[in-house]
């Protein structure tokens, strides 16, 4: 009925959803997706002298910078991104999605702003960079470097491995290697997509965008 109701309504071109159950899901038409996720880096040039960097609570950062957040996120998109427009949604969905995780988020408010978010804080075993927006990849670098650093402060040194989300989005894989002491990029088919009505060329390209990691869905934006 579902499907049904997606086909017939004319207001879709594509379904993606997130599931522990892909074969169920497969038998109904929609296409796993092997994407590139988690990215496990390993670092041994931490930076000790890195402290003065303020990170905030989810609830915080949105009763303040909602709408500094919502343009981050807006400018400069990755090849394909979920639109978290208007700010309710993304005020709503999005900051009870960062609540679930314990959230921090660090905002660089420079003239090149950006900002990144670090999931499950306190959880040595579950603890990963989970969000990013930058304009460039110097902001890039500079956001993944703070977080890693974040991390390895709360895990008191006791760890220099890293996980992130999805790749970067300004970095190669190769220049990924070359900056970090050790990358290991898996992957996961949870995500699966469906298409609707669009040409078969653009859902190749849409479906190669997020396998190979040009395009990311990020943990909050998936219901």
């Amino acid at each position: 009925m579902a499907i049904e109701k997606i086909e017939q309504s004319g207001e879709f071109d594509v379904s993606i959803l997130r599931t522990g159950i892909p074969k169920h899901y497969s038998i109904l038409g929609w296409e796993s997706l092997s994407m590139p996720t988690p990215v496990i880096m390993e670092w041994k040039n931490f930076d000790p002298t890195i402290s003065n960097i303020k990170w905030r609570s989810a609830s915080e950062v949105f009763s303040s910078d909602r709408e500094l957040l919502l343009e981050l996120h807006t400018s400069n998109p990755r090849e394909y991104q979920f639109d978290r427009s208007p700010s309710t949604m993304f005020e709503h969905w999005i900051d009870w999605q960062w609540q679930q995780n314990n959230a921090i988020v660090h905002i660089c408010h420079e003239v090149e702003a950006g900002y990144v978010m670090i999931s499950k804080p306190d959880n040595v075993n579950d603890v990963y960079v989970s969000e990013w927006r930058a304009p460039n990849i110097d902001v890039e670098r500079k956001l993944l470097k703070l977080a890693a650093e974040e991390i390895r402060r709360r895990q008191h040194q006791q760890t220099n491995v890293v996980r992130f989300h999805g790749l970067p989005q300004y970095m190669s894989v190769d220049e990924l290697k070359r900056w970090g002491d050790a990358v290991q990029i898996q992957t996961n088919e949870r995500t699966m997509i469906r298409n609707i009505r669009l040409p078969t060329e653009t859902i190749e390209k849409i479906k190669t965008a997020y396998i190979e990691g040009s395009a990311a869905f990020w943990p909050a934006d998936f219901f």
